[in-house]
């Protein structure tokens, strides 16, 4: 899953293919949707990690319980028009809750394990800094890796971490 993500990252940064991979589908009729970053991330990264996390677990099924509830009680008087991260449609109201349910488990694992590689490019960074930092001539790198301890912490804490200043 680590160079999933790595892959998808750097689809993110990649200005054609990231951010701005909309207005590239406006300007080139040849872009390929498959490159196209969310649907990427959902595919390569999120559908992994629900398989591991959240299918056959009881939150699935209480997710697929009250999806088919609202289903029931709406799905003749409400509309939905969603488009998924995964580039399909989404027109019913028990599709559409259930993908709002699977919703948690995808930003709480995604974020975990984006940050478990971040974790690693610190440990890197502060081995690298700390070492040169305290050499004459370093001095401008002393206390670099300071401003990356905050993701050196153990997966109990980024797992609950929401925020990120």
């Amino acid at each position: 899953m680590n160079s999933a993500i790595i892959t998808c990252l750097d689809s993110f940064a990649d200005a054609s293919k990231g951010r701005y991979a909309n207005f590239e589908v406006i300007g080139n009729p040849a872009f390929n949707q498959s490159n196209e970053p969310v649907a990427k991330w959902w595919r390569e990264v999120i559908e992994p990690i629900l398989a591991k996390h959240f299918k056959g677990t009881r939150a699935e099924a209480v997710v697929q319980h009250k999806a088919q509830v609202f289903g029931q009680l709406l799905g003749g008087s409400a509309h939905v028009l969603y488009f998924g991260e995964d580039g399909q449609t989404i027109s019913d109201v028990q599709n559409a809750s259930e993908r709002s349910g699977q919703a948690p488990w995808a930003q709480k694992y995604g974020r975990l394990y984006t940050l478990q590689i971040v974790r690693w490019i610190s440990d890197v960074f502060e081995k690298l800094t700390e070492l040169r930092g305290y050499k004459v001539g370093g001095e401008t790198l002393f206390g670099h890796h300071e401003f990356f301890d905050r993701f050196r912490l153990d997966d109990k804490y980024l797992i609950k971490q929401k925020r990120w200043s």
